[in-house]
């Protein structure tokens, strides 16, 4: 849960940034606490989970269709390669990486790997494992403003740090 605050309080900073109106924000919300909670029940299949939980839990409580398809639509959007189709899965893809961005990105990365580790079979390499990773962020861009001018710096910061490591 503490994962999906997180995620949420990113996402609304860009959201507000970007001067969403009050259902896109909503969509948004509902989508940042929700887009990794498949991982409750599958690693490799997590998007689509999330999408499921999401879906149930809408349905639930009668949510119109209209509503679910779009969270669903931005929840899917996360998953690497990331495929926002607007601007509210954008702020969400750049929320959902901007662990990348902070002081302590790169003990997040670490963080990452153990998580990885832990639940991939076979067990990659660490060394296979970041050079994908920065190979990743050096392809990767910012979608929204906000992740293009504040975001941006930081990803620089925490990539070239990952690579002078791993020439060590």
């Amino acid at each position: 849960y503490r994962h999906a605050s997180i995620i949420k309080t990113h996402a609304e900073t860009i959201g507000r940034q970007a001067g969403f109106d009050e259902e896109e924000m909503n969509i948004l919300r509902i989508s940042a606490l929700f887009h990794d909670s498949g991982y409750i029940t599958s690693y490799e299949r997590w998007s689509e989970e999330s999408v499921a939980i999401a879906t149930a839990f809408l349905e639930e409580y009668a949510i119109d269709r209209k509503t679910i398809d779009r969270v669903s639509e931005v929840i899917a959007a996360t998953r690497i390669p990331q495929t926002p189709k607007d601007r509210v899965a954008e702020a969400l893809c750049d929320a959902d990486l901007m662990y990348i961005t902070g002081d302590g990105a790169v003990e997040q990365f670490d963080l990452l790997y153990e998580e990885t580790a832990l639940m991939s079979s076979p067990f990659e390499k660490r060394s296979a494992f970041e050079k994908k990773w920065i190979d990743f962020f050096t392809q990767h861009t910012f979608f929204t403003e906000y992740g293009r001018t504040v975001l941006q710096p930081g990803k620089e910061a925490t990539l070239q740090r990952l690579t002078e490591r791993m020439k060590r």
